[in-house]
């Protein structure tokens, strides 16, 4: 399971004159990208389909907090929206720092993050982060109800569940060292938010390939050219967290496309849109 989230992103580098080039050659910049390494064969492009804010959407599923709802019903930008309701001010009078804090505020919160944990990341002041957590759990409720509930639900089974029911049995909850125990904890709403997300793309996953597979039947029968010199229009390649990775041939892009979209956008019914994002 490689994590290609580690591949650098382009640097630039000052090399040295070429060997043999004698005195008083300058030095160079040259950019290394080691992403190029990775392209699609000829007559195909890669195509990436990335769920937007998928654990926070199953957290709103979750939690049903009508505030949080509505904020991922309307699409736009989730968490300048989040932003503007907790700053009690418009979407366009939110700042750059203003909406990274809610966005981490977001996620520190359905992680268990701490106060000094947030404040050290943004490089905000202690009070600053303690103010934007409170502001959160108070605007946001049915989310605190949820945090709370998986803990308690957690402590009195020993597991939890993902949306498709599977079961994460956690023993550190009863432990008497009080790390373990908090461990336990958060590893408990963890596994209820990304354990949810691995079930919805793989549901996915599943229906995608159903749907490659038709498509493939339809290229094979009207000999439309090929990648390479293997024959199909399409094959997904890649799972990274919640984004697919695929080889598509030209022809086929937009078809795969409405596919994907279709696909991902459907694989469970939940209380908020589910949207993703292409990039080619």
């Amino acid at each position: 399971n490689p994590d290609l989230q580690t591949v650098p992103h382009p640097v630039t580098l000052r090399l040295p004159g070429a060997p043999g080039s004698g005195p008083g050659v300058s030095e160079a910049d040259t950019e290394v990208n080691m992403r190029a390494a990775f392209v699609a064969r000829s007559g195909c492009v890669l195509l990436s389909a990335d769920y937007s804010q998928i654990e926070i959407r199953i957290m709103a599923h979750f939690s049903r907090d009508p505030a949080l709802v509505d904020i991922l019903t309307q699409g736009g930008d989730v968490f300048r929206r989040v932003s503007a309701q907790l700053n009690k001010k418009s979407e366009a009078q939110v700042t750059a720092q203003e909406r990274a804090l809610a966005k981490r505020v977001c996620y520190g919160v359905m992680y268990g993050q701490g106060k000094r944990a947030t404040a050290s990341e943004l490089d905000v002041e202690l009070e600053v982060a303690e103010d934007c957590i409170a502001q959160f759990r108070a605007a946001y409720p049915g989310v605190n109800k949820f945090l709370n509930d998986a803990v308690v639900n957690c402590r009195v089974s020993g597991y939890v569940e993902t949306l498709y029911e599977r079961r994460r049995y956690l023993p550190a909850i009863y432990s008497r060292n009080p790390k373990e125990k908090a461990h336990a904890e958060r590893q408990a709403i963890n596994t209820i938010c990304q354990g949810s997300a691995a079930d919805l793309i793989k549901k996915a996953m599943i229906d995608i390939h159903k749907e490659l597979c038709a498509l493939e039947a339809q290229h094979r029968q009207h000999q439309r050219p090929t990648c390479g010199s293997e024959y199909w229009a399409a094959r997904m390649i890649l799972q990274i967290h919640d984004e697919l990775l695929f080889e598509v041939h030209s022809g086929y892009l937009d078809a795969v496309q409405q596919i994907v979209r279709r696909c991902m956008e459907s694989a469970i019914h939940l209380r908020v849109p589910t949207p993703i994002k292409f990039r080619v």
